[in-house]
């Protein structure tokens, strides 16, 4: 995201480049585009430069018995 960002500060990438960029990838990682996935308003959720990317939560174990 901070990447993504310093690159249109710095007028190396637009965000539509960026987000088109994001989107190729989420295609060939999950098969399907970003707004099939999460709805076609996934822009209100998920602002430039935030990736919309939702992972599973990792299994917790305790490691005291409190």
């Amino acid at each position: 995201e901070g990447i993504m960002e310093a690159a249109v500060t710095a007028g190396q990438a637009s965000e539509s480049e960026l987000l088109d960029a994001m989107e190729d990838v989420h295609r060939q990682v999950r098969g399907v585009s970003i707004a099939t996935k999460l709805g076609k308003d996934w822009h209100e959720l998920y602002p430039f430069p935030q990736i919309p990317a939702v992972a599973q939560r990792a299994p917790v174990y305790p490691s005291t018995p409190d």
